[in-house]
């Protein structure tokens, strides 16, 4: 029996999905009330991964996604920068710039990333930031950490999915199990059969129906209720 790889940045029990909402106010928001997201593992787009939760409601503080930890130095400490750093206004340690910064960025070129494409810097304030007098300023400032992501789970998966292929391709009414939102239910055979065309249509075939951008990977999510 075929199955297929997926990507997922944390564990593959279903869980509660405090987002759900049966209105489906967002494009992305989950499809059931439990579940997991998941990406194919050769389409994996990592703006979709949060770096940051909330955990609290009332302070807003901020603590690290389950998929992200921080980037350490060779001592094992957190790599934290201070604000004359964040600015720019000072160099940064050579170990640091070692870990953070692309050994083959081109200033010339509009594709090339200055910064290693798995890490990703984040600035913890002080206190509540959406205040409406808040000041984003050094007084509020507590650091500015390099994160990266943790170790992914990759697992196979043969059963049913919620998607957003149509936005890549047309699917047939025949094939859809049940919509929620943006989100089409699918058996695996045809998500697979639709997955390939949507492949394809991503590396130049377009549907005159589609108007989407050829670099845009977040459509190929999916959501799966169990594993």
């Amino acid at each position: 029996m075929k199955t297929y790889r997926f990507i997922r940045f944390g564990g593959l029990s279903s869980v509660p999905q405090k987002g759900y909402n049966p209105d489906m106010p967002t494009f992305h928001s989950p499809p059931a009330r439990r579940g997991i997201y998941a990406l194919p593992y050769d389409r994996l787009e990592h703006f979709l991964i949060p770096l940051i939760s909330v955990r609290n409601k009332k302070t807003k503080r901020e603590t690290l996604h389950p998929s992200i930890e921080y980037l350490r130095d060779s001592k094992g400490n957190k790599v934290l920068l201070n604000w004359e750093q964040r600015l720019g206004r000072v160099e940064l340690p050579e170990e640091i710039q070692k870990l953070y910064y692309n050994p083959h960025y081109d200033p010339k070129s509009l594709w090339s990333d200055k910064y290693k494409n798995y890490v990703h810097s984040y600035t913890f304030w002080k206190g509540n930031t959406n205040s409406e007098d808040y000041k984003f300023e050094e007084e509020n400032f507590k650091h500015e950490a390099l994160l990266k992501y943790k170790k992914p789970k990759v697992f196979e998966y043969n059963g049913n999915l919620w998607c957003h292929l149509n936005c890549y391709v047309p699917i047939k009414r025949k094939d859809i199990i049940k919509e929620r939102g943006d989100w089409l239910l699918l058996d695996f055979n045809s998500w697979l059969k639709y997955y390939t065309y949507a492949k394809e249509w991503n590396k130049g075939k377009v549907y005159e129906t589609r108007n989407h951008d050829n670099y845009c990977w977040d459509y190929f999510e999916v959501f799966i209720e169990k594993v």
